[in-house]
């Protein structure tokens, strides 16, 4: 999962990157970062020093938008209003991007606090200001209408000119004065709305207690984790190296119970008022820009650009995923183990789902996922997906110690590309108290590219929730975990490689729906057996998983895709079709569709999971955007496969073609270059056994 990020900028999609001061200055001294220290002096380290900050970065960007107003309409150029106008924006993330990333890490209750409270006082003054300022509007429009037309361009400003000209209109920029105040009013309130929701699912800090009889089942490792209370009972918290172990291992069908509605009731009821209050709020705020509803204004600038696009889609793999799930569930319930009970329809429970699925894989595919996560040791898994990243994509990495930051245990790495440095890598990778509680790439300083030998590097955080391990046992990760990890290294690599000359388009700015396909492109590698040998380490004997187990493990991709597959097709109508009308009632709707898509799971009437679907606020209505890009991620991946997962060669032609072009192409004109052809969605249909 890519972030969002925090940093309202002024033209057509948001990013998080550095200063950019002249085109003519084609020096070094134009980057945020060029040392490890220039990286720590990002970060505020108070609450005053990050309200001083904010306060500094309006002066700056004032007066960096009077100057752009000054210029008469004769002497407009691309460099000093296009540029300049792009410039504001990697101003702005310099100082918003690493405050918004301590909102999500930072062990500071007050600095937290603080970064909240300056996220809610920037939207407002950066709509009014800049992207919102009808004078600052009207010098883009003069340029566009006159200068523009006659300068010579290339095709990365032609491109980037007309794509700020569409959202400005798509903004409302056009509107009448009293309108485009409503827009701002509603945009400022999204911003707080969208906010408090996403800090809502943070706070959250439920325990739960167990005796140790009732976690009969859960790996040793996993309880040797657990703090107790002063009874000797143990505490299981809500972070998923906790929640996701007990509900897979755990023999007592009570505990698995427990757990389910605890954890599938995050942030209830406290969000769902929130929600709705966002639901209304989008709403209003399409129509008013001239939508239908929200979910065509949130598609129109997407690879779908329609929901009638994303429908058709859906419903076609959901026809095709139906009859591979039918057969699965006839499968998984044909000999179902003593805790677990069928309803008197035949349905599942759906704190056992995971629980049954587990039972089979070790009693028909002879794999348990308990004993496999002991070949997946953290310390060996972390370094060995960097040896194959950099070796694929040709790079150097060069791990360090990163003292400074906003927490110890992390992990910090140096990127280099034939010896020039690329950027920084920091990786935050285990559970916190408030800490964000998923799994997600940051892109806190995008790359630029001020020239052929000049690049300014990047800085990239990777945040994630891993087991860390205990006194008695290292820190084992379950395959979804090394997947995760895989997939965030993706993004990572599309943001630190995607240097582009307009900070707009850098790293993963690119069309929302097609930003998961690198990383999804890079998920696929965990499908191949020498990939999985390099990977496997025993954390005792240090021995890889065995040829058999390794080609079981790769079936196992596709062993419940149908379920897998009507689960994320579930969720993605939800979300699509939640902002249509905000008539709907959250949770009969939430039910309506989980029922509808998944008929053989019962639905539990103590399921509030909308509640913390942290996706509502940063995809909105585009949820279907995994699916939309593996279809195209799978079609590269084999095409790449041919080649050669470890060759270097290939390796480059991805980073030059795909990567490095950040959001400075259209993404179906960089996925016809590459293939040598029109995309087809053959490979994921193969792939998971959808074909009919």
């Amino acid at each position: 999962m890519k972030t969002i990020a925090w940093v309202l900028v002024p033209l057509f999609l948001t990013s998080c990157s550095i200063p950019f001061l002249n085109k003519a200055e084609k020096d070094m001294d134009v980057c945020a970062i060029k040392e490890f220290n220039d990286v720590i002096n990002l970060f505020p380290k108070t609450a005053e020093e990050i309200n001083q900050r904010v306060q500094n970065l309006k002066i700056e960007v004032k007066s960096a938008v009077q100057k752009i107003i000054a210029i008469p309409n004769d002497k407009r150029i691309f460099a000093n209003t296009v540029q300049a106008m792009d410039d504001i924006g990697v101003l702005s993330s310099k100082t918003m991007s690493p405050i918004g990333l301590l909102r999500e890490v930072s062990p500071e209750e007050p600095v937290r606090n603080a970064s909240y409270a300056a996220i809610l006082e920037w939207q407002p003054f950066a709509q009014e200001e800049v992207s919102k300022n009808i004078k600052l509007f009207e010098a883009f429009k003069a340029y566009f209408d006159g200068n523009a037309k006659k300068e010579k361009l290339n095709a990365e400003e032609r491109y980037y000119l007309d794509e700020t000209m569409k959202a400005y209109v798509r903004e409302g920029l056009l509107l009448s004065s009293d309108k485009l105040e409503q827009v701002k009013k509603l945009q400022t309130e999204l911003t707080e709305l969208t906010l408090k929701f996403s800090k809502n699912i943070a706070d959250v800090d439920t325990r739960i207690t167990f005796s140790k009889e009732e976690l009969a089942g859960v790996p040793e490792s996993v309880i040797a984790s657990l703090k107790k209370d002063e009874q000797g009972n143990y505490l299981a918290g809500m972070d998923y190296p906790t929640v996701f172990p007990i509900m897979k291992f755990s023999t007592n069908a009570q505990t698995r119970k427990k757990m389910y509605e605890a954890f599938q009731n995050r942030a209830y009821p406290a969000n769902f008022p929130v929600l709705k209050n966002i639901m209304n709020c989008r709403e209003k705020l399409a129509h008013l820009l001239g939508f239908e509803n929200y979910v065509a204004y949130d598609l129109d600038n997407t690879m779908a650009k329609s929901s009638k696009n994303v429908q058709e889609l859906l419903q076609d793999v959901m026809n095709r995923a139906r009859d591979k799930e039918s057969q699965e569930f006839k499968n998984l319930v044909t000999d179902v183990p003593s805790s677990v009970e069928l309803t008197e329809d035949g349905t599942l429970l759906p704190w056992d789902v995971a629980f049954l699925k587990e039972e089979y894989k070790k009693k028909n595919l002879a794999i348990d996922d308990k004993k496999l996560t002991e070949y997946f040791p953290v310390e060996h898994v972390i370094p060995t997906v960097l040896s194959i990243y950099e070796h694929f994509l040709g790079l150097r990495f060069e791990e360090f110690n990163c003292e400074g930051l906003w927490a110890s245990k992390l992990n910090c790495i140096r990127v280099y590309d034939n010896g020039r440095l690329r950027g920084f890598l920091i990786l935050d990778l285990y559970p916190r108290p408030n800490k964000f509680s998923h799994a997600c790439m940051v892109d806190v300083v995008s790359p630029r590219l001020i020239n052929e030998k000049i690049v300014c590097p990047a800085l990239i955080a990777i945040l994630a929730n891993f087991p860390e391990g205990s006194k008695e046992f290292p820190g084992l990760l379950k395959f979804g975990d090394v997947r995760t990890f895989f997939h965030e290294f993706g993004h990572a690599m599309h943001g630190l490689l995607g240097a582009t000359q307009m900070h707009g388009f850098a790293g993963t700015s690119v069309k929302f729906d097609f930003v998961e396909t690198p990383s999804q492109m890079f998920e696929e590698w965990l499908n191949d057996k020498d990939v999985l040998k390099k990977l496997s380490h025993h954390y005792q004997t240090g021995e890889s998983l065995s040829d058999d187990n390794i080609e079981k493990l790769i079936e196992l991709d596709k062993f419940d895709a149908g379920d897998r597959y009507l689960r994320q097709i579930g969720l993605s109508l939800f979300s699509l079709q939640l902002f249509d009308n905000s008539d709907h009632d959250i949770q009969e709707f939430y039910k309506e569709i989980m029922t509808f898509t998944r008929p053989n799971i019962v639905f539990d009437d103590k399921d509030h999971g909308a509640a913390s679907f942290g996706h509502l606020t940063e995809y909105a209505s585009k949820y279907y955007s995994y699916l939309w890009a593996q279809i195209y991620s799978m079609d590269l991946f084999e095409t790449i496969k041919k080649q050669g997962l470890l060759n270097s060669e290939v390796g480059k032609k991805v980073a030059h073609e795909i990567l490095s072009k950040g959001g400075s192409v259209e993404p179906a004109v960089l996925l016809r270059k590459f293939l040598g052809r029109e995309p087809s969605q053959d490979a994921f249909l193969r792939h998971f056994g959808f074909e009919s």
